[in-house]
């Protein structure tokens, strides 16, 4: 980790360097950390019965990814440097599976409990994110 905070502050003063983003996977693969939405589990809900939905594929990022991506925060915040070292997990959602797990409902501040896809002791949600539009060819 260490080696990674190192590089990340050595790639961000390059000259004319906006944004440094770092994940372990390249998106739109690399899919390590991708688990059933039926794994999903939301404090307060029962959980989602086996076999609903689909695949949700995360990954876990640096502060700067989004925005290095041109990928803009639409709710909530973005993960700061603070958030490496807290003992809350903090998750940023896609707009579309917040809409999906949160219909109608304000995702911010929800918890998102122990399960498959979370590890103890859960993860807060503080922001949501738009999908990156499609790159066009002509």
């Amino acid at each position: 980790m260490d080696f990674y905070l190192r590089l990340e502050s050595s790639l961000r003063r390059l000259p004319g360097t906006r944004a440094v983003g770092m994940a372990d996977s390249i998106p739109p693969g690399g899919w390590s950390q991708s688990f059933r939405y039926s794994d999903l589990v939301v404090q307060g809900r029962p959980r989602t019965p086996p076999g609903t939905g689909g695949t949700v594929v995360g990954r876990k990022v640096t502060p700067d990814y989004f925005r290095a991506l041109s990928i803009p925060i639409i709710r909530g915040r973005n993960f700061a440097d603070q958030d490496r070292t807290g003992v809350e997990r903090e998750v940023i959602l896609s707009r579309l599976l917040a809409e999906r797990v949160f219909p109608g409902e304000d995702p911010i501040g929800r918890r998102l409990l122990p399960g498959a896809n979370v590890s103890p002791p859960g993860a807060i949600v503080v922001g949501v994110v738009r999908q990156r539009e499609k790159q066009r060819t002509y």
